[in-house]
């Protein structure tokens, strides 16, 4: 760590807990990147039922400080405040102690956690993932004021893409003080390997399983479509969602545990192994933020079979992907059917390249950096 390194503080709405293991979980890596060159101190405020009074984990690696906090669960709305209020103050002393005094507050998502940040003076910087900011009438008016108070505050604000800054440009008074810094991704893990000839195509989907975002249902009815045409594949699930709903899909359409296979979250190191053992990546999305699941592919040399969404389409492109419209399911069907006809053979080494150039640990951490040395206040 050098001598003119900060201790930023990022406060963080959506972060892995106990309780919800992988949310936010690009946050963390976000974090782990940003400690490479700055004192880092997270802080995460879980509710949990099984506790009577406020409680913290605090995890210390080097210059990464994580303090967990979980609070009480409260109905009423200013017990519910106050208990979060509490949580922040106890939490933000212990930053504090161990790495001195807070420079800068890097709030990750402003639900709920904004609400506790609106008087504070020091450098703020905002940086947002929330796909409902590209949706429309998606915040409510309570949100949506808190939205456009603390994009005028900040000192910064951050998207993961270009297409979710033109977004959140609606709320900020400055386009020009909106700066696009992607998701990370682990090039030393995600790394490709030459693929083995098999008998039959193996296809892989990624994601939280929610219908609405990722449409797994309409990818299920394809896999049904598929099957009435071709034997010769399978497709493998990885949700660490609520998969009740989609295995019964499953069983309903008759190609559960033959065709279509189920697995709960996955540790990144399987998600990486299970990438690069598989021919193509499946992700039917009706809209996305970033797409951190087809940067992962591809840095393995994995093609891609995704939605014609403005996101995704900042990372793929025609050589590496199958581009297809969004809740065509037959559409979907007929590139799963050419893929298996014909697969997408990639320059393996030149996509990781890709990603490793834009979105590697280091490259993201040397932004954050700028960012945080750079600010005019």
């Amino acid at each position: 760590m050098t001598s003119n390194s900060k201790h930023i503080l990022f406060l963080c709405s959506w972060y892995p807990n106990k309780i919800q293991p992988t949310n936010g979980n690009f946050i963390q890596k976000q974090a782990e990147s940003a400690s490479l060159s700055n004192n880092v101190s997270v802080i995460n405020i879980q509710p949990d039922s099984r506790v009577k009074k406020i409680e913290l984990d605090i995890k210390q690696k080097d210059s990464l400080q994580t303090i967990i906090v979980y609070i009480p669960i409260k109905k009423n709305p200013l017990l519910k405040f106050l208990t979060y209020k509490k949580a922040y103050s106890i939490a933000y002393k212990k930053a504090e102690e161990f790495f001195d005094t807070i420079e800068i507050i890097h709030l990750h998502h402003l639900f709920p956690l904004g609400y506790l940040i609106q008087k504070t003076k020091l450098p703020l910087i905002i940086s947002e993932h929330y796909s409902g900011f590209t949706l429309d009438n998606k915040l409510d008016s309570n949100q949506e004021k808190l939205t456009k108070k603390l994009f005028k505050k900040a000192t910064k604000i951050v998207a993961v893409s270009e297409f979710l800054k033109q977004n959140l440009s609606i709320y900020s008074n400055s386009i020009d003080k909106i700066e696009v810094i992607g998701n990370v991704v682990d090039t030393n893990i995600f790394t490709p390997i030459l693929k083995k000839t098999k008998d039959k195509i193996h296809f892989l989907h990624i994601s939280n399983g929610d219908d609405a975002s990722k449409n797994v249902n309409g990818i299920l009815k394809a896999v049904k479509q598929l099957t009435e045409i071709t034997k010769n594949f399978s497709m493998t699930f990885v949700c660490d969602g609520d998969m009740k709903l989609m295995n019964e899909k499953a069983r309903e359409l008759g190609i559960y545990n033959n065709f279509v296979f189920f697995k709960e979250e996955q540790k990144t190191e399987d998600i990486a192994l299970l990438l690069q053992q598989s021919d193509a990546l499946v992700m039917f999305s009706n809209y996305e933020t970033f797409g951190i699941v087809c940067a992962e592919a591809l840095a393995c040399g994995t093609p891609v079979i995704a939605t014609d969404i403005p996101a995704t389409k900042e990372l793929v492109n025609e050589n590496n992907s199958i581009l297809i419209e969004t809740e065509n399911i037959e559409m979907l069907t007929g590139a799963l059917l050419s893929f298996i006809e014909i697969p997408l053979k990639l320059d393996i080494n030149l996509e990781h390249l890709k990603i490793k150039d834009n979105f590697s640990k280091e490259v993201i951490g040397e932004k954050l950096n700028h960012l945080y040395h750079n600010l005019t206040v």
